[in-house]
């Protein structure tokens, strides 16, 4: 009787165990140290480092399941994918490093990654798909991660990036991407959609043909933006780069480049606006640019131009326009036929020629300039 009383406190003990861990009963096993290949079909605790040749651990078919690699490595030997999630849900994979793999983690179905480290995975040698920690085709959630090597994410919508660390961040057919703070040596959006990107630290990055993208309070070196619409530039700040923002918007979505600032560039803005768009530049500050602060030319489209502080500009300029003139001002604007730029209220002192240069644009009003080389101060509009 004392057997089956004690026999019964233990179950019952038991039960409450796992009510408490927050986790279903179904749930609440777990295998320990599984061998390299094996198809993981409920929680895994790694209890030592793990050396695959080929493949580590497959998800396959598995729903709420929790790799948790225990603060030790899945290492590989160059070749195969260290952890892959296909047709599953709610799959972790947790603390962690995963290393000399082919690829460290594919993630082809909705998929949390928190607290892992990547190194020494090969990914191809060359081409496109360059994708040597992570390659992510359905929604990840990604939490403090750190790689040496290169991340592809493409053909889903939803995933976020959050304090994570990559040499290479590719996008492509993708959508609605967050990625902050986080530091990435560089970043490409092709064919990529309502893309934000906040409060990161991005040495240079490329949008081709990507439409409604965010850039907000990051410090960059530089971007690209080429073939894009609906384009955001916001409260960034840009140094040490040669053009710092290189904008060639298209079709017919507004775009704004409003509060950043551009400083010890070559160039700090190019803007070659050659759509039937509208893009405006305002309350930026240019200080100390080698060649210029703007450049802006309006082939299409409308150009608003205001609030703009530009100092000290063109003081070391090798930078040649497009009419095989040096570009030594605080801003040159120039306005093609068809096409309107409005420059209106801007700060132009101390720049190497000219504050402000514009041909054939629209005069706002209240532009001043004082201290430029050329005594002119302005040519193109009237500053105070």
């Amino acid at each position: 009787m004392i057997a089956t009383r004690l026999f019964r406190a233990m179950a019952l003990a038991g039960a409450a165990a796992i009510a408490w861990s927050g986790l279903p009963a179904a749930q609440a096993t777990e295998r320990r140290q599984p061998a390299c290949g094996s198809l993981v079909t409920a929680n895994v605790l790694l209890t030592a480092d793990l050396v695959c040749s080929g493949d580590g651990l497959i998800v396959d078919g598995a729903t709420g399941v929790t790799i948790d690699l225990g603060g030790f490595t899945l290492s590989g030997n160059g070749t195969g994918t260290g952890i892959s999630i296909r047709q599953s849900t709610d799959v972790r994979v947790r603390h962690g490093s995963i290393n000399t793999f082919f690829t460290a983690v594919s993630v082809a179905s909705p998929a949390t990654l928190v607290d892992l480290r990547f190194s020494g995975n090969t990914g191809p040698p060359s081409g496109y798909f360059v994708a040597s920690d992570l390659i992510v085709t359905a929604p990840v959630v990604a939490r403090r991660l750190t790689g040496t090597g290169s991340v592809f994410a493409a053909w889903h919508a939803g995933s976020v990036f959050n304090h994570v660390s990559f040499s290479l961040l590719f996008t492509r057919n993708a959508s609605n991407i967050e990625i902050s703070n986080s530091a990435i040596y560089g970043m490409f959006a092709r064919d990529s959609f309502h893309l934000l990107l906040s409060d990161d630290v991005i040495h240079g990055a490329g949008v081709l043909q990507s439409d409604g993208l965010e850039f907000r309070d990051n410090e960059m070196t530089s971007l690209s933006v080429s073939q894009s619409r609906g384009t955001t530039v916001v409260n960034n700040v840009f140094r040490h780069g040669g053009v710092a923002l290189n904008f060639n918007p298209y079709g017919t979505a507004a775009n704004l480049i409003d509060g950043n600032l551009f400083e010890g560039n070559d160039v700090g803005v190019l803007l070659d606006n050659d759509g039937p768009t509208t893009t405006t530049v305002t309350n930026n500050r240019f200080p100390d640019n080698a060649s210029a602060g703007l450049y802006a030319i309006s082939r299409r489209g409308t150009v608003a131009i205001s609030g703009n502080i530009l100092n000290g500009n063109g003081l070391a300029s090798t930078f040649v326009g497009r009419a095989g003139t040096l570009i030594d001002d605080g801003m040159h604007v120039v306005v093609m036929a068809g096409a309107s730029a409005t420059i209106t209220g801007n700060t132009a002192n101390r720049n190497a020629d000219l504050g402000i240069q514009a041909t054939d644009a629209i005069d706002g009003g209240a532009n001043t300039a004082e201290r430029n080389r050329n005594p002119a101060q302005c040519i193109g509009v009237a500053c105070a």
